[in-house]
């Protein structure tokens, strides 16, 4: 059965090592936030979409948008996932210590929760090879509207 989000809420991705992560893992993590931050991220579009299962995400093509990200360009459209830091500072649940991705619907096409735990486990694996270490967890959150 076939479940979409529930648009009583914003939905995110949310990766972040483990406390206890040593110091140069976290180190690597940060880095690589601050590629995906600064838009430098196609690469790790990329990387989440080699390491999904789902046809419907390794299909996803790759957002042409200032912060990255995956799916279509027209927001009326195409389901989008964004890379955003700025939705850092919206929500008090979020920290520097984040990833943060940024699930957003259109009046077309809609994400379903099976995608988007594809798509978590994905990012989980790819962001752990990057640092080569298993030491990154993460979430798909829900935040009242």
């Amino acid at each position: 059965m076939t479940t979409f989000l529930n648009n009583n809420y914003n939905h995110f991705l949310r990766i972040r090592t483990e406390t206890n992560t040593k110091t140069m893992y976290k180190t690597r993590f940060q880095e690589l936030k601050n590629k995906i931050e600064s838009n430098d991220n196609e690469f790790f579009s990329i990387l989440i979409k080699k390491n999904c299962i789902l046809d419907s995400n390794k299909n996803l093509p790759l957002l042409k948008r200032m912060e990255g990200g995956l799916g279509g360009d027209i927001n009326t459209i195409h389901k989008q996932l964004r890379y955003e830091d700025s939705i850092l500072n919206s929500f008090d649940t979020f920290t520097s210590n984040d990833i943060v991705l940024h699930i957003l619907d259109s009046d077309i096409e809609k994400w379903t929760y099976d995608e988007l735990d594809d798509i978590l486990k994905s990012c989980i694996i790819s962001i752990n090879d990057y640092i080569e270490f298993d030491c990154v967890s993460g979430c798909i959150e829900l935040i009242d509207n």
